[in-house]
């Protein structure tokens, strides 16, 4: 099972406002030898060398491919390279430095998502883009190594699966530029001719996900949205003898998350996860009739749901997930009976299994960049083995934080107790910092409260800076029932979280003038946002809004009305903030740059110049407004980057401007 839900137009006029005094536009990175590249940054009183953090430990795990004992590795240098090892998954784990490039391909220049093994061609599938500009093709290349071959040519591709003997694929292309119109194809992988299945409807939307093989091939489930909105997900069975879209599902509840693993438990019976009115679940679902058999109820948000058949027994792997821990368990799908679980300190994360009986997981916390383990499981029993880790040598080096988990109340009444809701966060603090009353702090403005490693938190740390990470309302952590409440409200509530956030800092010692807030995406629209947080929103008066001393904004929307027509997500915003063509006004009230005159701390607008999922003119308009109201603002952009700023001298690049900005902002 594959499941993931994501939160293009290149702006021409570049040179246009490349010649404003606040902006500087960042060429690519040169792709000579790690030599080439300083790492340098310059933290006024004394300088950081960056290199341990980002190439000290160069190796992040991709994916194992039991079937040909080998383990994917990307390799971080001044470029990043995909590699291979040999590796047995039973014994010793493998001397990543001896793993070898399978292609010379640079990974900074590109995105690769859902890396796949194809045992028939031997060959690695992925979708991706060659630019960093987000038009996702499916894309394949030989495990032994060449160059990859681009199968498709479309706007985006939503997902692809195989079917289960391996002869042909089915693939979702999106196509359009919004509203967009997406169908289900089939694809000979030898000779890649392409059969069309059908195409969607604007009641029921192909999206983001894998289409789910019967074991006979003679159709798939696949996930829809009806009307387009993502909080009615819904899955709909394609006979490919009869095509069309056979909703299976309940289409009353709220749900916001439906998918179908990709092994079935017998012809007609797939395992499919829902979250019917925030109630997260796993079911036996029958394709002819779309009844349903309850397997498991989550008591604790869903991590990852596995099919695996040890010694030939179907057996359902259950990961549950909580801000410091990780509970696994193994259940009987036919009887529903949990018959062994483990529990972990920190996030599993699943890289890949042999569809039998073994697994290989991510293990990762806020303290630890690098551990897996392998998993194994039997009819009646889960086992789990440490395998590759981070050298002991390196653990000082890499990490620069102490790290503490905390709560803090926000300003509402937490309906299950009756008393101010308690947030959960992660405090970072310096190893080798000033006193709490000198040091910068930042706030995650969101996707915060994960336990799991940072690069940037730990580099900030070695820098003397805090760091904050809370999990305000809207993170999926917490179950749906939490994720849901900014739903409609984006840029509402969830920024009184953070400037409550801001206050609990003062009484830990932290001080005013020195408390910034900071994010990408989401969390870059929130920073610009919580900058310039007008009064009366949601009936918050003044004395509500904290004065931040700073904020860093990475690839954020200003303008909400504007991105949705733009950007390669608008049902998200359809979602999370309203319905442009009916709630035009209060969107124009929601966004930033309708309030940049509120605009009184300095602010570093970072951004892709490819990037389509926050098209570059949202952080352009904002910083062009900035000028003309005369209020600090720098803008940085990266040419040839797209939603995520990728490569060593680029980073080393942002992480001065980003320490330039606080060092200004919280001088005495």
């Amino acid at each position: 099972m594959r499941s993931w839900q994501p939160l293009h137009r290149t702006f021409t006029a570049s040179a246009a406002l490349c010649g404003l005094a606040l902006v500087s536009c960042v060429r690519p990175s040169p792709t000579g030898g790690p030599d080439a590249v300083d790492t340098t940054v310059d933290l006024g009183d004394r300088k950081l060398d960056l290199a341990p953090f980002l190439t000290g430990y160069p190796y992040h795990l991709a994916t194992p491919v039991f079937a040909e004992g080998q383990l994917l590795v990307d390799h971080q240098g001044a470029t990043r390279t995909l590699r291979s090892v040999a590796a047995d998954f039973d014994g010793a784990p493998p001397d990543l430095s001896a793993s070898k490039p399978i292609s010379d391909v640079d990974w900074d220049s590109r995105n690769r998502w859902d890396l796949e093994y194809h045992a028939a061609d031997q060959s690695l599938y992925w979708q991706g883009d060659a630019v960093n500009d987000e038009k996702i093709d499916l894309w394949r290349m030989p495990l032994a190594g060449g160059a990859p071959e681009r199968l498709t040519d479309e706007p985006y591709v939503y997902g692809f699966s195989f079917s289960p003997d391996g002869s042909e694929l089915a693939l979702i292309p999106r196509r359009g530029e919004g509203p967009y119109s997406s169908c289900l194809e089939r694809m000979d992988p030898e000779t890649l001719q392409r059969t069309p299945v059908l195409c969607d409807t604007p009641e029921a939307t192909l999206t983001w996900n894998k289409p789910s093989w019967a074991p006979d091939a003679r159709g798939v489930l696949t996930r829809v949205n009806l009307d387009g909105q993502r909080s009615r997900a819904n899955l709909a069975w394609v006979d490919f003898e009869q095509p069309g879209l056979r909703l299976l599902l309940d289409p009353a509840p709220t749900r916001r998350s439906a998918f179908a693993l990709d092994t079935w438990l017998d012809d007609n019976t797939a395992v499919v996860f829902v979250n019917d009115d925030a109630k997260e679940r796993v079911v036996a679902l029958d394709v002819r009739d779309g009844s349903t058999r309850d397997l498991w109820t989550f008591e604790r948000p869903m991590q990852w749901v596995e099919l695996l058949a040890p010694d030939g027994q179907q057996r359902l792997i259950l990961i549950e997930h909580e801000p410091v821990q990780d509970t696994i368990t193994l259940v009987d799908p036919a009887t529903g009976k949990a018959l062994d679980s483990k529990t972990v300190n920190g996030t599993l994360h699943w890289l890949g299994d042999d569809d039998d009986d073994r697994a290989l997981l991510e293990v990762v916390s806020a303290g630890s960049p690098l551990q897996t383990q392998v998993l194994t499981a039997t009819p009646d029993s889960l086992s789990l083995r440490p395998w590759v880790a981070l050298p002991d040598s390196l653990l000082d080096t890499l990490v620069a934080c102490d790290v503490e988990r905390v709560s803090y109340p926000t300003f509402d009444q937490d309906p299950a107790t009756g008393e101010l809701r308690q947030l959960h966060a992660y405090l970072f603090t310096p190893k080798d910092g000033p006193p709490r009353a000198k040091q910068p702090v930042r706030i995650t403005a969101f996707y915060g409260g994960e336990n799991r490693y940072s690069d940037e938190t730990q580099i900030h740390c070695a820098a003397g800076v805090a760091t904050l990470s809370p999990a305000v309302r809207g993170t999926h952590d917490f179950g749906p029932a939490f994720a849901a409440l900014n739903d409609g409200d984006l840029g509402g509530d969830e920024l009184i979280d953070v400037f409550e956030a801001a206050r609990w800092l003062e009484t830990q010692g932290f001080s005013r003038g020195k408390i910034g807030v900071y994010g990408g995406s989401h969390g870059g629209y929130a920073t610009m946002r919580a900058l310039t947080y007008p009064p009366g929103t949601n009936d918050h008066g003044a004395e509500r809004i904290y004065p931040l001393a700073f904020g860093v904004s990475r690839a954020g929307f200003s303008d909400i009305v504007t991105f949705h027509a733009s950007s390669n997500i608008p049902d998200w915003v359809l979602l999370e903030a309203g319905d442009p063509a009916t709630e035009a006004d209060k969107l124009k009230d929601r966004s930033p740059l309708s309030h940049v005159d509120l605009l009184q701390a300095p602010i570093l607008l970072i951004h892709g110049e490819n990037d389509s999922r926050v098209p570059v003119a949202e952080s352009r308009q904002f910083a062009a407004a900035c000028e003309a109201a005369g209020k600090d603002c720098v803008y940085l952009e990266f040419t040839g980057m797209g939603h995520h700023i990728k490569g060593v001298e680029n980073l080393v690049r942002q992480y001065q401007a980003t320490f330039d900005l606080i060092r200004r902002a919280t001088a005495e």
